[in-house]
């Protein structure tokens, strides 16, 4: 039997985040604030001309200047994991009916693990988020803050969810608009999308080796992992 103070050592990841919830690409915060989550394709700079990178630039001053509301700009490093594609590999190699074949695949896979040895493989993704805030808690900051940080969730009715997409998906337009002059690709992450950065974000090491059997589980009250 589990008793009230084992119960209490089992509280749920969620209750010290301020995410209240994800529904429909978008990100509900326990005040009442909305977010929109924007990842944009990297762009290779230093390969560009010297005339394109001071375009890009031109392009990016100007991006900057015209906006008439706030963006973060999130950057995500982490450690490249080569193992599915090399188990991918050892799998071909297996299945080839030539030994020339076979042999080619077995030094292909050497050369990638000696490369990971060497080299710190590092793959990045590039975010913007979009904010909204509800009216409610902007004119209550202190009060917001007090039930939020008591994990006292502050209810977004339906108009003000509608109100909040609208106004946040207008504004990724621009966004996204902007970003394409310069050759930067912005889509809008959906609600498995925005799970899955989450659960990677707050789990960098124990996302590598144990993936997530359902992106919804993280919405309930106790997560399941892969075995």
């Amino acid at each position: 039997m589990i008793n009230k103070n084992q119960k209490a050592n089992n509280a749920t990841t969620q209750n010290f985040l301020k995410i209240a919830t994800i529904e429909d690409g978008f990100v509900i915060l326990k005040d009442g604030g909305v977010r929109l989550i924007l990842m944009c394709t990297p762009l290779n700079f230093a390969l560009k001309s010297e005339t394109e990178q001071n375009a890009i630039i031109a392009e990016y001053q100007n991006f900057l200047n015209a906006l008439e509301f706030p963006i973060q700009i999130l950057i995500q490093s982490k450690t490249v994991d080569l193992t599915s594609y090399l188990q991918q590999l050892e799998e071909r190699r297996l299945a080839a009916q030539n030994p020339l074949l076979e042999r080619q695949i077995l030094d292909y896979m050497e050369f990638i693990r000696k490369l990971v040895q060497i080299a710190n493989i590092v793959d990045k993704k590039f975010f913007i988020i979009i904010s909204w805030q509800n009216p409610v808690t902007e004119t209550k900051g202190f009060l917001a803050k007090f039930r939020a940080a008591s994990n006292q969730k502050i209810p977004l009715d339906e108009t003000k969810f509608q109100e909040a997409k609208r106004d946040l998906t207008e504004k990724a337009k621009v966004v996204a608009s902007a970003l394409a002059s310069m050759g930067i690709q912005a889509v809008q992450l959906n609600t498995k999308e925005l799970i899955e950065l989450f659960y990677q974000t707050y789990n960098p090491e124990l996302s590598l080796s144990q993936k997530l059997i359902d992106p919804q589980s993280l919405t309930s009250t106790y997560i399941s992992r892969e075995k």
